[in-house]
């Protein structure tokens, strides 16, 4: 009858109504709660997974659709009345019964866990989370709730700034969070290698972080119990305190790629662009970066445009672009041949042409995209020779753009990747494709 009246089956309700509901429904709960400690009820069902640790002696009262009508008639409520239940239903948790204290607890959790679906599915704002749940987040048992519902959400809505909420955890959960996605995204790297990733959430777990030494043993129970647990060892997360520690050098990343238990992209970006960032140009000039490294790093990057945007990492690109790549005399073996990994490395277009002059009938269309960005680089002889007119002539049919679009694609790509052609460049080059014909 309570569900019929809350779907409003008999008369539309209004803010009075609710409230006389939400008055009688509690009453209601706390009578039902002391009858079943009464019975000899030993355990309240709060989910319909509790039967599976059940004894068969054990009687369970069962409370799971109660829980539905206080999220009915919390749906129901302006932000304001929904604070009051919250702070209505913390006073549950002080009655010093058990029964009491579980109902209430799984009831705010479960509210948390809604907010939470609207908020990043963007249908409620950040803030009004805050108003409403600010002060019983400050309690350690929700604010670890929280950390373990944002911690999921974050890998899920990879490109959602939850900055406001993450600003509710405490230091420890802060640095949960930062521990796990980085762990996370080294462990399940063969699913997750395109996967977005969130700089500015990474800095503002970080500036809250806590002492990780000091958190170790807490933070490191918090991962075992995650469903990565399956595949953490406590020494990654050590591990991984060391080489947060260390100085952003090559010497720290080839330690990193030589130890095998982190990935040495996603520790590279750590450093580099949230934690290093603003003393990277000191180490960067003492750097003894393995090149099969370099081009390991390159590779991913390619694959990141949220990251090209990052000042940081362009003071790296820059750096091994002119003082690395530079000096090469032959094409990088490991190298992913896209434009973009072309062009962040800026290989010498003259080691490119012998590349295709050796690998005749094994080259990738891309690279003619790049002979025709670096053709003022090449001599007149070398840009009218005709299997160079046909690469870069290949390369732009395999686009299937027009001329326009195909140049437009090509400059967004070089301003990516902070080596943008003027327009006298892209007539030359749209002069040159024309010839090509």
């Amino acid at each position: 009858m309570l569900q019929e009246i809350i779907d409003e089956i008999y008369f539309q309700l209004d803010e009075q109504n609710i409230k006389s509901i939400l008055n009688f429904y509690i009453d209601l709960i706390r009578l039902n709660l002391i009858r079943a400690k009464q019975a000899g009820y030993s355990k309240v069902r709060l989910n319909r997974y509790d039967d599976l640790y059940v004894k068969a002696e054990e009687k369970i009262f069962d409370v799971i659709e109660w829980k539905d009508v206080i999220l009915k008639i919390y749906q129901k409520l302006s932000d304001k009345k929904k604070q009051e239940l919250i702070r209505l239903l913390q006073r549950g948790l002080n009655q010093g019964q058990d029964f009491y204290e579980q109902y209430y607890k799984q009831c705010i959790n479960d509210l948390i866990r809604v907010e939470f679906d609207c908020i990043f599915s963007e249908k409620r704002k950040q803030k009004d989370f805050v108003k409403i749940f600010g002060q019983i987040i400050k309690d350690k048992y929700f604010n670890d709730i929280c950390a373990q519902i944002m911690r999921d959400k974050i890998i899920y809505y990879n490109r959602f700034d939850a900055g406001e909420i993450i600003g509710q955890l405490s230091g420890k959960n802060c640095t949960y969070i930062f521990s796990y996605i980085v762990l996370y995204y080294s462990i399940y790297r063969f699913r997750f290698e395109w996967e977005y990733i969130n700089i500015n959430v990474l800095r503002i777990l970080w500036k809250q972080h806590s002492d990780m030494q000091d958190d170790a043993e807490e933070v490191i129970e918090k991962i075992r119990n995650s469903n990565i647990g399956h595949r953490f060892e406590d020494k990654m997360y050590f591990k991984f305190m060391e080489y947060i520690n260390a100085s952003a050098d090559g010497e720290l990343f080839n330690m990193v790629y030589n130890d095998k238990i982190l990935d040495v992209f996603y520790v590279w970006v750590i450093k580099t662009s949230v934690i290093n960032q603003d003393d990277l140009i000191y180490s960067i000039y003492q750097d003894n970066l393995d090149m099969d490294i370099q081009i390991a790093i390159i590779n991913e990057l390619a694959k990141h445009d949220e990251l090209m945007e990052c000042e940081s990492i362009h003071t790296w690109v820059q750096y091994m672009r002119y003082n690395s790549f530079a000096m090469q005399n032959s094409f990088p073996r490991k190298l992913n041949i896209t434009l973009r990994s072309l062009l962040l490395t800026n290989i010498n277009v003259v080691i490119v042409v012998n590349y295709v002059h050796e690998n005749r009938y094994f080259y990738d269309d891309v690279i003619g995209a790049y002979l025709l960005v670096k053709l003022h680089e090449l001599s007149d002889k070398t840009q009218k020779q005709k299997q160079i007119k046909e690469i870069v002539k290949n390369a732009f049919i395999a686009s299937n753009m027009d001329i326009d679009e195909y140049i437009n694609m090509i400059e967004k790509e070089c301003y990516m990747c902070r080596c943008e052609i003027n327009y006298v460049q892209k007539e030359k080059m749209k002069e040159y494709l024309l010839q090509t014909f």
